[in-house]
C-alpha cells in the first residue's frame, strides 16, 4: 500500500493532530495518553524557536506525525551552538509496520535538517519503547544515534520526611531577579550537554513580562521558588501547573486499580488529597523543571516548596527529572516515588560526533516540554 506525501502541518490540522495523539497511548502498568486539547500546537510553540510539526495522510486520519525544533543556543561541550530537538513521534496503530516512519524520517532529514545545515540534534525515548529499537541501531538508513546515557523522570506522592535546610530562605521570584537567575543558570548549567543557552530577554519573554508577547502558559515569576544562603541565590525551580497545554488522560481500567483506588480513597480525602482518576479522567501532577543549583540540600528544599503548590493545585504528584548519574538525584531519597527510565539520544545526521565524548557529560532533558 502507497504511503502519503509527507507534508508540513497547519492549524487546519489541530483536530487531527490531537486525535492521533489520543490514539498513541503509553503502555505499561497504567495506559496513559497526553491529550493535547485544545491547541496541539501550544506545546509545539514552545519547544525551541517553535516546532514544525510533519504529517502523513491517512484514511479520514493522519497516519503519522513528527516534529522538529531548533534549539538555537545550548551547550555542547561546554559551548554555546545550534542544534536541532526531534520530538513528538507518533504513527498511527493501524498503520504500523509499513513505512510511515521511514517516509516521516526522510521528509525530516531532507527538508528539516538538512536544508537548515544542522549536524546534531538531541531525542528521547521512553524506556521500553521496542518499536523504536530498529530506528534506533540504524535499520533503513534513518539518522545515527548516539545514546547519552540514563535519565528517570521521577514521580514524587509525597515526602516521607521532611530535610533540615534551615540555613536556607526560600521565597517566590519576582521580575527583579531575572538577572541573577539568569546569571546562576549559565554558571552551572555550561557543563550539562543540551541545556539551554538562557539570556535576561528570553527569560522575560518566557516569564510574560515582555508587552505583547505571551508568555508560557501557567507559568509567571510567582511560579519559580528562588532559594537563597544569606543575600546570595543559590538555586531555584519552576512548579509548573501545565493544564493548559496538557493533560494526562487514564485510558484503561487494569483489574488492580478499583481496589487500589478505594484504599487509597479511605484516606485521601482525610489527608487532602485528590482521589485517583478514573478512565477518561487526567491524573493531575505538576512539574519541576529549570532546576538549578550545584546543591543537594538546595534542590530537596526546592522540591519540598514545590510539593506545596502541587497540594494547593490538587495533583498527585510532582514530576521531575535527573541524570541518573546526577548527584542532586540524591534529593528524592526519602519521598514516595517511582522512577521512569527515559532514554536521551544524540542525533547525527552527517556522521561527525563522537558518541563517546558526547556522553561523559550530565545531559539536560526538560520534561515539561515533552
Amino acid at each position: 500500500m502507497s504511503v502519503a506525501r509527507p507534508r508540513w502541518a497547519g492549524p487546519a490540522d489541530n483536530a487531527a493532530l490531537i486525535a492521533l495523539n489520543r490514539a498513541c497511548p503509553m503502555a505499561g502498568a497504567l495506559t496513559l495518553c497526553f491529550d493535547r486539547h485544545p491547541d496541539y500546537f501550544a506545546l509545539s510553540r514552545l519547544q525551541g524557536a517553535g516546532a514544525e510539526v510533519l504529517v502523513v495522510d491517512g484514511p479520514g486520519r493522519l497516519d503519522g506525525a513528527a516534529a522538529v525544533a531548533a534549539l538555537p543556543a545550548v551547550y555542547v561541550e561546554g559551548a554555546p551552538r545550534e542544534v536541532f530537538y526531534a520530538c513528538d513521534l507518533r504513527v498511527h496503530p493501524q498503520a504500523r509496520g509499513g513505512r510511515v516512519l521511514k517516509r516521516l524520517y526522510d521528509a525530516l532529514t531532507d527538508h528539516g535538517v538538512h536544508a537548515r545545515g544542522w549536524d546534531l540534534g538531541v531525542t528521547a525515548v521512553m524506556g521500553g519503547n521496542a518499536a523504536m529499537r530498529p530506528v534506533l541501531a540504524g535499520k533503513g538508513g534513518v539518522l545515527h544515534y548516539h545514546p547519552l546515557g540514563l535519565l528517570h523522570n521521577h514521580l514524587l506522592f509525597g515526602p516521607l520526611r521532611r530535610p533540615r535546610a534551615g540555613h536556607l530562605r526560600l521565597r517566590r521570584a519576582t521580575p527583579a531577579d531575572v538577572d541573577a537567575m539568569v546569571a546562576l543558570w549559565n554558571r552551572l548549567q555550561c557543563e550539562r550537554q543540551f541545556a539551554p543557552v538562557w539570556t535576561p530577554a528570553w527569560l522575560r519573554g518566557w516569564l510574560g513580562l515582555v508587552a505583547d508577547r505571551p508568555g508560557a502558559p501557567g507559568v509567571g515569576p510567582e511560579a519559580y521558588w528562588l532559594a537563597f544562603e544569606g543575600d546570595a541565590l543559590v538555586g531555584f525551580a519552576l512548579a509548573w501547573d501545565q493544564r493548559a497545554l496538557k493533560r494526562l488522560v487514564l485510558v484503561d481500567e487494569p483489574g488492580w486499580l478499583p481496589p487500589v483506588r478505594a484504599a487509597w480513597g479511605l484516606g485521601a480525602r482525610a489527608l487532602g488529597r485528590p482521589p485517583l482518576p478514573r478512565p477518561g479522567e487526567a491524573v493531575p501532577y505538576v512539574v519541576v523543571t529549570h532546576l538549578c543549583t550545584g546543591d543537594v540540600a538546595v534542590a530537596g528544599a526546592l522540591l519540598q516548596a514545590a510539593w506545596g503548590d502541587a497540594r494547593a493545585a490538587g495533583a498527585l504528584y510532582l514530576s521531575v527529572m535527573f541524570d541518573a548519574r546526577d548527584p542532586l538525584a540524591a534529593a528524592v531519597r526519602g519521598w514516595l516515588r517511582a522512577a521512569v527510565p527515559i532514554a536521551p539520544f544524540a542525533m547525527d545526521p552527517l556522521g561527525r560526533w563522537d558518541g563517546e565524548a558526547l556522553a561523559r557529560r550530565l545531559v539536560y532533558f526538560d520534561v515539561g516540554l515533552v
